[in-house]
């Protein structure tokens, strides 16, 4: 049966998140409030002909599920919340991957033939190699044109429709917030020395992104590095052990610190801040999603994809933290959008494996153990 034509649309964004850098902790989902011109809700009209399509087509498959895999998908509940208020013959559910989760998760599934996950929305190191592996099959979500060439790849396979942006947490007990370091060069003053904790950048995971991309860009590089290394930062194993380092008092500063991890700990009543470095460059990570192959739900699949690019999707997405990709999209909180930000380079999907190594190789060279 197709859908009904009332559209649903994004009443309830998370309030607290759009006053002051944090959620609302009421406001877990987006609860539709009223009627919105679909038009306007999906993009245009070629937009809303084109996903009534495609949920026809699920429902006539017998799909009634998209099943995600990836960093993040602990996020996203609120986001697929909206989605399934207007598509509501399709449940959505997320499980968190990453690293080697992600990677033998695919890949057990395709060994197997017992295909359960439909989509990936997974890191740049995470899903790059599948590429070339053909684990993915080449998709262009049609509401996803004149995304920048930046959050997809020369075989159009994968695109992101949201990156999470890096910044610098403090903790508020410790550091008052206007003496809170507000850029990437700001946490190489001796004032940090030794009050500062990261993921160990080391090893795979956020603060080696970070660095990859600090190196390849031309105002930070191999002396930036070097500086960072001096000021004696404290190494832990993964971005959550980072905040709850910080949230206790144990450290100060929570350096190369993803937005969606402050996110958690302030829901929590942790006493931290969030600085979002908008001078001197700004970092954010793509998540980029891609439609696996023997997926068992691919046109449900590919509505969803579709629906993450509308103007909907994209306002979903910045509710719950994430930079929209979309050009003409806002930014999540307070932040300005991502048009208006001064970007650190990101690493191209197809040099990515190459790039992590070389920068890893280069950080364990100097790196405090």
């Amino acid at each position: 049966m197709k859908r009904s034509t009332t559209a649903v649309f994004l009443g309830v964004v998370l309030a607290g998140l759009a006053a002051c850098g944090t959620p609302d902790e009421s406001a877990v989902a987006p609860e539709p409030t009223g009627v919105a011109d679909e038009v306007e809700a999906l993009g245009s009209q070629e937009a809303v002909d084109e996903m009534d399509r495609l949920y026809q087509a699920a429902q006539d498959a017998g799909e009634d599920r998209v099943t995600i895999y990836g960093a993040g998908e602990n996020d996203r509940g609120p986001v697929y919340e909206v989605f399934m208020a207007r598509y509501p013959g399709i449940q959505v559910s997320g499980e968190h991957l990453t690293g080697p989760d992600f990677d033998s998760k695919i890949s057990n599934e395709f060994a197997s033939g017992q295909h359960v996950g439909d989509l990936v929305q997974g890191g740049d190191t995470s899903v790059a190699g599948h590429i070339e592996e053909g684990k993915y099959v080449p998709y262009t979500p049609l509401t996803a044109e004149g995304l920048d060439p930046r959050w997809t790849e020369p075989t159009n396979t994968v695109h992101a429709a949201a990156a999470l942006p890096f910044g610098i947490g403090y903790n508020t007990n410790a550091v008052d917030t206007g003496d809170a370091p507000q850029t990437w060069d700001a946490l190489k003053d001796e004032t940090w020395r030794g009050r500062i904790v990261m993921d160990d950048p080391t090893v795979s995971g956020s603060s080696l992104s970070a660095f990859r991309a600090l190196l390849a860009d031309e105002r930070f590089g191999q002396d930036y590095l070097n500086t960072m290394a001096a000021q004696e930062p404290h190494n832990e194993n993964g971005s959550q052990n980072t905040g709850a380092a910080v949230a206790s008092g144990e450290f100060d500063i929570a350096g190369y610190y993803p937005y969606s991890f402050f996110i958690r700990e302030s829901a929590k009543g942790a006493p931290m801040g969030f600085v979002f470095p908008t001078e001197g460059g700004s970092y954010v990570s793509g998540h980029y999603l891609g439609l696996i192959d023997g997926a068992p739900n691919p046109n449900a699949a590919k509505l969803l994809m579709n629906w993450l690019f509308t103007p909907e999707g994209q306002q979903a997405l910045a509710a719950v933290g994430y930079y929209p990709t979309m050009p003409d999209s806002d930014g999540p909180a307070d932040f300005p959008p991502m048009r208006e930000l001064d970007l650190i380079r990101s690493t191209p999907l197809e040099t990515v494996a190459t790039e992590t190594q070389q920068a890893l190789e280069t950080i364990q060279e100097v790196w405090p153990k």
